[in-house]
C-alpha cells in the first residue's frame, strides 16, 4: 500500500470515477471467485488530470487488468515498477519487493488462490461437507487446526500463502 500510495502521489495519478460506479463495483466484488470472473469500473487513463467524471474516463476491467495492465491501461503494478525505477530504489531491498509484487500480480492473474478460494476449497472438500452450505462444528474445528499448522509452520504452506 505504501508503494502504491507513493506511486499515486509521485506520478499524480487520478483514480477518480463517479461514486455511482464505485457502488456498482460492490455486488460483483462479493460474488464467489470475483477475482477471476468479475469486472469492475476503473479509470482508463490514470495519468490524465481531468476532473470531469464523464462516461469515457472509465471502463470495465477485471482485477488482472487493473493490477497488471492491458493494451490501453498500464496497470498498477507496472506503475509501481516505474516508480521504483524513477526514485532509484535501494537495489539491496529490490528483490524482496519484487517478490511481493510478483505475488500480488500472480494473485490478480488467478495463478495463485486467494484466501477465500482456499477456504472454500477446504470446506467443500471436507469429508463432512454435504453441499448444503452448512459448515459443521467439525469442519470449523478442522479448518482452525489447519490454520494453526500454517501459523506454526508445521507443514508446507498452501498455495495462497507466501513465505518471506
Amino acid at each position: 500500500m505504501l508503494l502504491l500510495t507513493r506511486t499515486i502521489v509521485t506520478f499524480k495519478l487520478n483514480l477518480l470515477i463517479p461514486i455511482t460506479k464505485v457502488d456498482e463495483n460492490f455486488p460483483p466484488a462479493q460474488k464467489p471467485d470475483a477475482i477471476n470472473k468479475e469486472k469492475f469500473h476503473f479509470r482508463k487513463d490514470v495519468q490524465k488530470e481531468s476532473s470531469e467524471l464523464t462516461q469515457d474516463i472509465y471502463s470495465l476491467m477485471n482485477l488482472n487488468e487493473i493490477m497488471n495492465g492491458k493494451d490501453d491501461f498500464p496497470g498498477l503494478i507496472p506503475l509501481i515498477h516505474k516508480y521504483l525505477d524513477y526514485i532509484d530504489y535501494d537495489f539491496s531491498k529490490r528483490p524482496k519487493i519484487m517478490q511481493y509484487l510478483k505475488y500480488i500480480s500472480d494473485k490478480a492473474a488467478g495463478k495463485i488462490m486467494t484466501m477465500a478460494q482456499w477456504t472454500r476449497q477446504f470446506v467443500t472438500n471436507h469429508e463432512e461437507y454435504k453441499n448444503d452450505s452448512f459448515v459443521s462444528d467439525r469442519i470449523t474445528y478442522d479448518f482452525i487446526m489447519e490454520c494453526e499448522k500454517i501459523v506454526n509452520n508445521e507443514e508446507g504452506l498452501p498455495q495462497p500463502f507466501i513465505k518471506c
